[in-house]
């Protein structure tokens, strides 16, 4: 029996029943050369692949390979998972195996990106992204806002859109991409209304219009405020004695505010009424004499005075408001009631515009 290796020379004798016999040598060798292995790829699977391929590569010939995991006899396998892996490879010449432990890494890259938001409280106030740090990968980093580059620790202002994308390349060009969204609001709007043209001593209703609800708005406020109804409401009613510009605020619950005016003009015409009978001793009105504005126009009767037929002054009143009957004539001179006929009236009128006239008259007194 041969136990070691080495070069042996066996004489090999064979004799048969006849008793003639033959003889030959032959040189039994040594064959204990174990299969060459050898792995070309990369041991690392690249940040930007799936997975890295590996070959199993052989001088010999005559040998089959065989992956732990089972992926059958060929000699490439694709890897997608980072790990300890093994190849074997059996000679089919002598019978001799060997194998290979591999381990497969995954090259890092960037795996989360801290960044703050400045998000707008008013629809018109910008909103800002500011990069903070980036955990994983390998310094340094590149940063890029929709495809442009910016640089961390720096506010950047963000236009008026919902969607923003955001990319990170590591100092091995590893990428990491994200991105964000920022809910539209709804900007805050208000329309004083149209301008109107009023006579002096009418009222208008004032009609804005507002991108929110009234009653979503945390204040509603008129300027000025000595000639409207209500500064609080959104519909007041105004009398202006002049043309006036009226100012709508609103604040909403964020504090945002919008304003918007519009004009309440003020045509003044001037005007008086007199009436043309008098009658002193009706119980049922138009007993006295006095001047009655128009438009609101008068500011102040300066002087009444009232003369007879003969231009005799029966009757004189300085510095009274129109319609204020009891400053009126009633009738009377002395007293005593005047004959029934016809009076002449003459009276001095300032106008609120700052106008003066002189008007004259006459009105009839009947019993």
């Amino acid at each position: 029996m041969l136990i070691s290796g080495g070069l042996y020379n066996i004489r090999l004798l064979a004799e048969n029943g006849f008793g003639c016999t033959s003889e030959t040598s032959v040189t039994i060798t040594e064959d204990f050369k174990l299969p060459h292995l050898d792995i070309a790829g990369s041991l690392e699977i690249d940040c930007r692949e799936s997975f890295t391929r590996l070959e199993a590569n052989s001088r010999d010939s005559d040998v089959v390979f065989t992956w732990q995991n089972g992926s059958g006899n060929q000699p490439e396998i694709n890897i997608f998972q980072p790990g300890d892996y093994k190849i074997f490879v059996f000679s089919t010449a002598n019978g001799c195996s060997d194998s290979l432990s591999i381990p497969v890494r995954k090259e890092p890259s960037p795996e989360n990106l801290h960044f703050d938001l400045s998000l707008p409280v008013c629809a018109e106030d910008p909103a800002s992204i500011t990069i903070g740090f980036v955990i994983g990968g390998t310094a340094p980093y590149t940063y890029f806002l929709d495809n442009k580059q910016i640089t961390e620790q720096i506010p950047h202002i963000l236009q008026d859109k919902k969607r923003y994308d955001v990319k990170v390349l590591d100092g091995n060009d590893c990428p990491l991409d994200t991105f964000f969204e920022i809910m539209p609001l709804i900007p805050l709007n208000i329309e004083a209304g149209k301008d109107t043209t009023i006579l002096l001593g009418q009222s208008v209703t004032l009609h804005p219009s507002s991108s929110h609800e009234w009653d979503q708005l945390s204040s509603v406020f008129w300027d000025p405020g000595e000639s409207v109804s209500c500064t609080d409401c959104p519909y007041p009613t105004t009398s202006p004695e002049v043309s006036t510009l009226y100012t709508l605020y609103i604040t909403d619950d964020h504090g945002c505010v919008k304003e918007d005016s519009v004009w309440v003009r003020v045509r003044r015409i001037n005007g008086y009424d007199v009436p043309n009978i008098i009658l002193p001793h009706s119980t049922s009105g138009n007993n006295r004499f006095t001047l009655y504005e128009r438009y609101h126009s008068i500011e102040v009767i300066e002087k009444l005075a009232i003369y007879d037929r003969w231009g005799n002054e029966v009757f004189q009143k300085i510095n009274f408001h129109p319609g204020d009957e009891t400053s009126g004539w009633n009738g009377t001179f002395g007293d005593q009631p005047v004959a029934a006929g016809i009076y002449v009236w003459v009276a001095r009128i300032v106008y609120k515009n700052g106008e003066t006239e002189m008007a004259a008259g006459d009105v009839m007194v009947g019993y």
